[in-house]
């Protein structure tokens, strides 16, 4: 995710995701989704990890990097990657003989393959970290394509101001001529097109590292439908931000099928813990303490995304 202005171990053992293999490829499942048979020794061994330390690329954007949670790492300043971040802690969990996080606030699927212009530096393309050798890699990308979460987070709370009533921000961004908004810029149709973006990236990682372990990690459920003042979004955008964002993680889902990777679905780890749950994991437009960067998770989600992707790739 991008900046605030610029318009991402305390899961339950049912929320904590296990590998199970499909048809097309492997997918991560949660809680009752998961099935209670285990896969087949064969198929299940398509995706184990390898034996011996791993090398291990991290690709993402700002929920991947942990903007603003302690410690941030001295390189590439701009990109707020974070020691707290759940790649790091991953890393620190597994047995590996590199880490590299190449995770950017404000990244887009574009900067995988193109530098990223970020804090008013050039930030080399995340596809940079791979190669031949890579055997394990987590990719969180497509919330900034086409601006989809700037709209969201920087316009739905503006004009609520205006209007705390109504849709306003989904008639603007509805998708229709004359509607106030750019017409045809449906956010819904947006968040479904994002799916293409994702499937390049993963292709682009297949052929530099053909023989690595890929998990697509999906968008957390930083919006549940409900309202409240730290969201600051009318109750019916609130609804509709949250089908925009369900629409976003199945983008990722699909496009990970399709490549035969792995995808963790965040949305349910996260469940309970939106910006209006009682026990927020994720900022609205006001930091706090402890949760330091507006519209940006605090140290609970990558904590709990960590712990999944443990169990998950070990078991």
């Amino acid at each position: 995710m991008s900046r605030p202005g610029r318009p991402r171990v305390r899961a339950s053992a049912a929320a904590l995701a296990l590998l199970v293999a499909c048809a097309s490829g492997c997918s991560l499942l949660t809680g009752s989704d998961v099935p209670t048979t285990e896969a087949t020794s064969g198929s299940a061994g398509a995706f184990s990890l390898p034996s011996g330390p791993l090398d291990y690329v991290a690709l993402g954007d700002s929920y991947t990097a942990g903007l603003e949670l302690a410690v941030q790492r001295p390189e590439d300043p701009a990109c707020g990657r974070s020691t707290r971040s759940y790649p790091s802690l991953l890393a620190s969990a597994l047995d590996v003989a590199s880490f590299t996080d190449a995770s950017c606030t404000g990244a887009a699927t574009t900067d995988f393959a193109a530098p990223q212009a970020t804090g008013g530096t050039l930030v080399a393309p995340q596809g940079q970290a791979l190669g031949p050798g890579t055997d394990l890699v987590t990719l969180s990308l497509g919330g900034n394509d086409y601006d989809l979460f700037g709209k969201l987070v920087g316009t739905c709370v503006t004009v609520a101001q205006a209007e705390m009533s109504g849709s306003p921000c989904r008639d603007l961004y509805d998708g229709s001529e004359g509607s106030g908004g750019s017409g045809g810029d449906d956010l819904l149709a947006v968040a479904a097109r994002i799916e293409e973006g994702v499937g390049r990236v993963l292709d682009g990682i297949a052929q530099v590292s053909p023989d690595a372990r890929v998990v697509v990690v999906g968008y957390p459920l930083f919006v549940d439908g409900r309202t409240c003042a730290a969201l600051g979004f009318t109750q019916a955008d609130a609804r509709w931000a949250r089908d925009v964002f369900a629409t976003l993680d199945r983008s990722l889902a699909s496009a990970a099928q399709d490549a035969g990777a792995a995808f963790l679905d965040t949305q349910e780890l996260s469940q309970g813990h939106d910006v209006c749950g009682e026990d927020p994991w994720f900022a609205g437009y006001q930091p706090t303490p402890s949760l330091p960067s507006a519209w940006h998770p605090g140290a609970d989600y990558p904590r709990a995304v960590a712990a999944a992707l443990e169990r998950a790739l070990t078991r």
